[in-house]
Parts: structure tokens; sequence; C-alpha cells
């Protein structure tokens, strides 16, 4: 999935293409830094932070985790062997780290309003999971698209392997205090932004013989907020460049005969 641009009152820093990738490193995290008009095309947010994890507390017998007392029952416990220890995968996060968009009452736990959204769905809550003790597959997006007091939220979705959009969605502040969802794009590959007030949504296009690797272009709709709902502006298709059926030199453009 291409990176793409967080434009003008967006609140994350903007980090180069490969950021697609930085989830499954853990590396690359910053925010709170305002995007400049001519950041460039091939960038984006930074993934959201994980909640760290508090440390675990040593029991009465020296091992982590709670206090126990007398023989453990556990698997292992019986024969003598010793316990395994808890591996980094158990010791995941399970919130990412809250976000202050401004002008709202309190920080939010993204991930826990992405779970606690209908609009969500079970395709998607299934890749809402940690990609590492460092980061989550979501980039969070502040900006001004619908009118309200405090910024709206543009929160994406991706998949910590190849970093391919499963999900878009537009946060938007009530009158208390709570923030509501007011979009969802959940086809993918998705990825949405904000450009100078309006909400850009890009959007893959595998045409009938496009191989699952390679989309023939992709849809960008530009949606702006009126009477209370994101109505559609302008949507345009964008064909990318297909490689070349032969290599040159690879002698498969030679005639028999």
């Amino acid at each position: 999935m291409r990176g793409l641009t967080a434009a003008a009152a967006v609140v994350l820093v903007l980090l180069p293409v490969a950021a697609l990738t930085a989830c499954g490193s853990g590396a690359g995290i910053r925010v709170e830094t305002p995007a400049a008009a001519s950041d460039p095309p091939q960038s984006r947010p930074s993934p959201l932070p994980a909640d760290p994890l508090p440390s675990p507390e040593p029991d009465v017998t020296g091992r982590s985790g709670g206090a126990t007392e007398g023989p453990s029952d556990g698997p292992g416990a019986a024969d003598g062997t010793a316990e395994p220890e808890l591996s980094d995968a158990g010791r995941l996060p399970t919130a990412g780290a809250p976000v202050s968009p401004p002008g709202a009452r309190e920080a939010l736990d993204v991930v826990a309003l992405l779970r606690s959204t209908r609009a969500v769905g079970g395709m998607v809550r299934e890749d809402l999971r940690p990609c590492d003790a460092e980061s989550w597959p979501v980039d969070v997006a502040y900006g001004r698209l619908t009118g309200g007091r405090a910024a709206d939220l543009v929160v994406n979705v991706y998949t910590c392997a190849d970093g391919r959009g499963v999900g878009s969605y537009v946060f938007r502040q009530n009158a208390r205090g709570t923030y509501v969802n007011v979009f969802a794009d959940e086809e993918p590959a998705v990825y949405a932004e904000i450009d100078k007030g309006a909400l850009r949504v890009y959007q893959e296009i595998f045409l009938k013989d496009d191989p699952a690797c390679c989309p023939s272009g992709e849809d960008v709709v530009t949606y702006v907020w009126r009477d209370g709902g994101f109505a559609e502006l302008d949507r345009t298709y964008q064909e990318y460049p297909q490689p070349s059926e032969t290599a040159p030199g690879d002698g498969s453009d030679s005639r028999e005969g």
C-alpha cells in the first residue's frame, strides 16, 4: 500500500514511506509535530505508540507475577521441572498510548475507541493487535474537518506484515465531549488523510486479471462535511504504472524461425 500525505492541520509527524514497515520493526515513533503543506507525497503518520506495561511485581518466591502460597498446581510443578517464563508475546500491550487532540476535554485511548465502535468490523478487529511491544498497526492524525470545537481524528488501521490498510475512520467530538464515529471505510486497501480541511480517501482498485500483489490503480475520493455528514466532492482514478511484460535483454522477445 502506498504511503500518503497528511496535510495542513494534521499534528502527527510524517515519516518517509519506510514507515509502512516501521510497525513490524518497532522503529520510528514520533508525535505532536505540525505537518507542513510542502511535505512530500510519499509519507504518512507514524504508528501509534504502545502504552507501556508496568513491570510485574515479584512474589514471595522470587518469581514474577502475583504472590502465591504453597506448592503450585501449574504444569511442570509436580515433577520438579521449572515453569516456563512468560514470553515477550505474553507481555504485549493491551492499549495504545493516549493521544490528546487539540481542544479535546481529555486524552483518548484510540485502541479502546476503535474496539467500542460498531462501525469497526470483525476483520479489522482481528488486525487490531500490537505489532510488537512498542507500536500498534494504527496511525492517528488530527485536523479540522467537521467544524467542531475540538480537532477531529482520522484513524487508519493496517496490517503489521505489509502495511496494507484495512480500515479508515473519522471521529468527531460531540456536545458531551465524547468522540463518535462519523465515517468508516473498510474496503482494502484503504487509506485516509486530511487535506486542506477535506477528507481524502485512497482506495486500491483491482481489475479482473490483476494479481493480488498488483492493483491496476486507485480511486481518490474527496469528501467535505455538509449538513451533519460527509458528502463526496470529487472522485478521480489514478492508474498505477504497470511492469512491462518482457524485461529488456531476457531473450523472451526472440522469434522462432
